[in-house]
């Protein structure tokens, strides 16, 4: 197969707009967003931890913090009328390969208030930055991609967990009682972290959306355990990608409902490595699921 997201200095444009894929406005209002700039992490660490970041033109109710975290660069966004401190949704999105974080812009007031949590992939690739040196298409290498995969999930587990420790985060049902979890997504290379994180960490997460994402079949039969809850996977795919097909993705959703989970994915008729309006909208809405507040339970009459 291609190599999977070349590697190009700048990234596509559907791919430079993956935005945090949730909320009521936020797919309209994110046409346009600014990219924080990134020097090595190591740099970094001891001036972005904690400290305030930019915050686009003309956009309120966006507040941003820059963190270093265990050696990982975090952006974190909170979006819509809130403290910037107070305890929130937390959504998680990995961006591709070659690509990097953006933070939305416009007006959020209307929103259900969120955090995001926007981790940089530690490995620079071109103007960009990338999860695993392999390319998420090299699917004749299925060991080796897997054990980056394998390790890479298990790196950003630490940093995730921290993160919701320093963070306050709204908790979630679990086997052992309400903890902080969060909703996990990302795109293409994205869409692999999307996938491992909620198979081998599925403590951490209440609910993961991968996008054009795919992982070896081996990489399922080794994480899953019998007696282990997993949060529900929402996967999403275009038909005709020519970058990452469709079928070996629904492959993997089915293994995973042939085991028991909670798995899902739609395929919409789209022929590229991005995600068309109808796919966003979609996105959107299995988001709010979890994000909005359910409504009030109604009144029978004749008791109000």
């Amino acid at each position: 197969m291609p190599p999977l997201e070349p590697p190009s200095p700048r990234p596509t444009r559907p791919l430079r707009r993956l935005r945090p894929l949730l909320v009521l406005a936020l797919w309209p209002l994110l046409a346009s967003t600014t990219t924080a700039t990134h020097g090595s992490i190591p740099a970094m660490a001891k001036v972005m931890n904690g400290k305030a970041g930019e915050v686009p033109e003309d956009s309120p109710f966006v507040q941003v913090r820059e963190h270093e975290v265990l050696g990982y660069r975090v952006t974190e966004v909170v979006l819509g009328r809130t403290e910037l401190d107070a305890e929130l949704p937390l959504v998680v999105r990995f961006h591709g390969r070659g690509d990097r974080p953006h933070v939305p812009s416009g007006d959020h007031s209307g929103i259900t208030p969120v955090r995001l949590m926007l981790p940089w992939a530690p490995d620079k690739l071109g103007d960009g930055f990338t999860w695993f040196p392999l390319s998420v298409t090299e699917r004749k290498h299925p060991k080796v991609l897997g054990h980056y995969v394998r390790e890479r999930t298990n790196e950003f587990a630490k940093v995730l967990a921290t993160f919701m420790e320093r963070r306050p985060t709204r908790e979630a049902p679990s086997p052992n009682g309400p903890r902080p979890k969060a909703l996990v997504a990302g795109f293409s290379q994205g869409g692999m972290m999307t996938f491992g994180l909620a198979l081998r960490h599925p403590g951490l997460v209440e609910a993961a959306f991968p996008v054009a994402g795919w992982l070896p079949e081996f990489f399922v039969d080794e994480a899953l355990q019998p007696k282990r809850t997993y949060p529900p996977i929402r996967a999403m795919h275009g038909r005709e990608d020519p970058i990452v097909p469709a079928e070996p993705a629904m492959a993997i959703v089915r293994k995973l409902q042939d085991r028991g989970l909670d798995a899902t994915i739609e395929v919409f008729p789209w022929d590229q490595h991005s995600m068309s309006e109808q796919m966003w909208r979609r996105h959107d809405a299995q988001m709010r699921v979890y994000l909005d507040p359910p409504p009030p339970p109604s009144t029978p009459p004749g008791l109000g």
